[in-house]
């Protein structure tokens, strides 16, 4: 609301808006007492920061919370899977003159398997000298 010569309006906040209401504003013109009344948006929660409430493995999710600070909302969200826990390289299949062999490392929590080849035997050559 702008000031004419027909008013001068004089801004009041009658409530403040919070995260859970709308607020309200009145406008009063000091010189005819006309008053309009106007909403304020509310505001954004404030929330704490993610907590974890059960920690995630690399098999299952776990949750996270936060809450607002005003007014205690909770909300709780999916907390991103961990990393594999992966153990020592054992060889799993021997490498042949004909196949390549294979090592597996496996999750210690989830049993997930990663495999990397060993690359196949060759055949050295050996020269014998025959007098």
């Amino acid at each position: 609301i702008t000031s004419s010569s027909s008013h001068n309006w004089k801004k009041i906040i009658t409530k403040q808006p919070t995260c859970t209401e709308k607020g309200s504003v009145s406008n009063t013109c000091s010189i005819c007492n006309t008053t309009e009344t106007s909403e304020i948006e509310m505001v954004p929660h404030a929330f704490s920061e993610w907590v974890p409430i059960s920690y995630s493995t690399c098999a299952e999710h776990g949750v996270n919370e936060h809450t607002c600070l005003d007014c205690g909302l909770v909300e709780t969200g999916e907390a991103e899977l961990a990393y594999h826990q992966y153990g020592e390289w054992v060889v799993t299949k021997q490498p042949t003159l004909e196949e390549p062999g294979i090592e597996t490392s496996t999750c210690i929590v989830c049993g997930h398997q990663e495999y990397t080849e060993i690359e196949k035997l060759e055949i050295s050559k050996k020269y014998l000298l025959i007098e």
